[in-house]
């Protein structure tokens, strides 16, 4: 219907039709119906329904395993590794020691450095020019002297 038919019909309107379009109900609206709400309901819960199924299959897995270790077994992993078959040496207790080990050996290391440089600094009459701001002024007997602790 074009701009000119409408309004020839306008222009046509008798008070039966006018009464008609007056006291009939409008048509109705076009609303989100229930399944939009249920396709946003879907949407909002995706994120939190994939991290409780990760959750869930991450349980899972630490159960498997656990299993596995119980059973004395060797786990898939460790077998490709060649890790020990006895189920009380495990790849965390061993790791453990030897890396305890690690920070004691630098620990002494570094002690025996820094005690080092603090009696070189001693005989040469810490100068000045040699001193850091900021830095504590060196002692007087270089053997009450001690590094500071980094096995912390």
């Amino acid at each position: 219907m074009t701009k000119e038919e409408a309004y020839r019909k306008i222009h046509d309107l008798d008070f039966t039709t006018a009464a008609r379009i007056l006291f009939t109900a409008a048509p109705d609206k076009k609303k989100f119906g229930f399944d939009f709400h249920l396709v946003q309901l879907f949407f909002a819960c995706m994120p939190s329904l994939a991290v409780y199924l990760v959750a869930q299959y991450a349980r899972y897995e630490i159960r498997r395993m656990e299993a596995s270790q119980a059973r004395g077994g060797r786990g898939e992993n460790e077998a490709d590794r060649g890790g020990s078959p006895r189920p009380g040496d495990g790849e965390g207790e061993g790791s453990t020691g030897a890396l305890e080990e690690a920070v004691k050996v630098i620990a002494e290391e570094t002690k025996r450095i820094s005690e080092g440089s603090v009696a070189e600094k001693g005989r040469k009459g810490g100068g000045a020019a040699e001193k850091k701001e900021g830095a504590p002024p060196p002692q007087s007997s270089s053997s009450t002297q001690s590094a500071p602790d980094f096995t912390k």
